[in-house]
């Protein structure tokens, strides 16, 4: 199906709408992200990982005993934002801003594989799940900060209900992202049918 694609979309605009994402990067141009049938953000998938991605996230695994050590020492060799997003054991996951010199980073980690027992680890870009996402995230929060103007604006004493609506808000917004009916578009435009 994709070589069909691929080989139609070479002389004409085709609009494809997926989930898959090996599929959205191999197949497309320019990517959109619906949500709640609202365009969230249009571009190629290298612009939007800039944009909504935040960098590169690192996988380290190493001895138990050196896992603390590995962070610090990577939180003050790089001096910037280090996200953890998992640790357990002598594992860690963690996000480093895109300001990072990438080749500094591999430099680091094989410096110090030995006196922090690394056993492996791997730098990545951010994935196009993870731009689709925050795109997700974004829309809505700026929905629950909307509701919570208008409610505000209604005159009504909401703290009370802004509490309630915050809660139900946190206690299934995980839910929500992995449930919701939002879809990739997909535009891919030959160069001689440019607009």
């Amino acid at each position: 199906m994709w070589n069909v694609i691929q080989q139609v979309s070479s002389n004409r605009t085709v609009i494809l709408v997926s989930h898959l994402m090996e599929e959205i990067e191999a197949l497309c141009t320019r990517v959109g992200v619906m949500v709640s049938g609202r365009l969230q953000c249009l571009g190629s998938v290298q612009h939007l990982k800039g944009k909504f991605g935040g960098g590169y996230e690192v996988e380290v695994r190493c001895h138990i005993s050196k896992a603390e050590e590995c962070l610090t020492l990577c939180k003050s060799s790089f001096r910037c934002n280090v996200t953890v997003l998992e640790c357990h054991g002598g594992y860690y996951r963690f996000r480093l801003p895109d300001s990072v010199d990438i080749a500094l980073l591999f430099a680091f980690f094989e410096d110090h594989r030995e006196h922090l027992k690394i056993v492996d680890y791997s730098i990545s870009e951010c994935t196009l799940e993870q731009v689709f996402l925050t795109a997700v995230c974004n829309s809505l929060d700026a929905e629950v900060n909307n509701s919570s103007a208008s409610e505000n604006n209604s005159g009504r004493k909401g703290s009370e209900q802004k509490h309630d609506r915050s809660d139900s808000y946190q206690s299934g917004y995980h839910r929500h992202v992995a449930n919701e009916s939002s879809s990739y578009l997909h535009h891919q435009q030959s160069p001689l049918q440019q607009h």
